[in-house]
């Protein structure tokens, strides 16, 4: 399986992390958020984290497999979203037939 993400859980920040590494942490968000702006995408996305240490696992992953998962969330819920496109379909949203 490939690692396509890193995440951070938010208390481990919290109880780990000196304030300069907070501050790090912070900064390369916000960083992150900028360039996104930049490149037409919508600056923060949201996803669901599952340990795979999880029992379900297995399970979770073959629902992933099967063709049709990746539901479109085009992020409609920016207040001027004709400067974002849908990341199911390149398009921009307001042209985004599946969001």
């Amino acid at each position: 399986m490939e690692i396509r993400f890193t995440v951070f859980k938010n208390e481990d920040i919290e109880k780990y992390c000196s304030d300069f590494a907070k501050l790090g942490v912070k900064k390369a968000a916000s960083q992150i958020e900028f360039g996104r702006r930049n490149d037409n995408k919508a600056p923060i996305n949201t996803y669901i984290v599952i340990n795979t240490d999880e029992p379900y696992i297995q399970e979770v992953i073959e629902i992933m497999k099967k063709p049709g998962h990746d539901i479109c969330q085009s992020q409609k819920a920016f207040s001027d979203s004709s400067n974002y496109v849908c990341r199911c379909c390149n398009k921009p949203i307001e042209l985004c037939d599946r969001g």
